[in-house]
């Protein structure tokens, strides 16, 4: 049973870097020298970060005072 589970890992390994390199496509740059998809959604990552970092000990309260009056004088 070892042998068979060995020979499945094996068979698996060989299998892997070509499956690895079918799915992987190349990154190119935008038009007019503008930064690659992949580094604008990592800047844009970064900014989200810094945000809720920022935010991250914030806390947000609210308070209710309300008054209700009546004249019992008034006929």
């Amino acid at each position: 049973m070892v042998l068979q589970l060995q020979a499945e890992v094996a068979q698996l390994k060989s299998r892997m870097p070509a499956a690895v390199a079918s799915t992987a496509q190349p990154v190119e740059p935008g038009a007019q020298g503008q930064p690659a998809p992949a580094a604008q959604s990592t800047v844009a990552s970064e900014a989200r970060e810094k945000i809720l970092d920022f935010l991250r000990d914030t806390t947000f309260n609210v308070g209710v005072d309300t008054y209700y009056a009546y004249n019992f004088n008034a006929r």
